[in-house]
């Protein structure tokens, strides 16, 4: 499976008031920078994330974030 976006590929994102489970966003991470992931849902403790790409890191490992880490929501792309 490859990932959503590859590289080279064209991304688009918008700031968004709030994102909901399935959303694909652009996170400044506290530990990995700056990283696309999906929001996987919400809970008392923040976001939490899952990679679409079966190698992906663990939501595990990537644990919850605010959602002021939240750059943008997805809202178009352009693979090569």
């Amino acid at each position: 499976m490859k990932p959503l976006l590859e590289d080279g590929s064209f991304a688009v994102f918008h700031r968004a008031k709030a994102v909901k489970a399935g959303d694909v966003v652009l996170v400044d991470h506290q530990k990995f920078g700056r990283i696309i992931k999906s929001v996987k849902g919400r809970d008392s403790n923040g976001i939490s994330l899952m990679g679409l790409h079966p190698d992906s890191m663990p939501p595990e490992k990537l644990g919850h974030i605010s959602e002021k880490r939240i750059i943008g929501r997805l809202v178009w792309q352009l693979n090569q």
